[in-house]
């Protein structure tokens, strides 16, 4: 398991805007009990292609389209 983590700050313009308002509507949450982000799930898939290397993603804040998380490298 790796020790590296950075930190990630989303605002403006979020296309996946529609499908957070509607995970909050229907009370999806992940195994932790948090409300899953797209934007930031897409952002950490798109990093473990390009780093070829694990990520998972810690939500600090959820305010669409305005969130903070931490990636972590698995």
């Amino acid at each position: 398991m790796g020790n590296e983590e950075v930190e990630v700050s989303l605002s403006g313009d979020c296309s996946y805007l529609n499908v957070c308002l509607d995970v909050i509507k229907e009370g999806i949450y992940n195994v932790l009990g948090q409300v899953p982000c797209p934007r930031l799930i897409a952002f950490a898939g798109v990093a473990e292609l390009i780093l070829n290397r694990g990520f998972d993603v810690k939500i600090l804040k959820y305010d669409p389209p305005n969130c903070k998380a931490k990636f972590f490298e698995l």
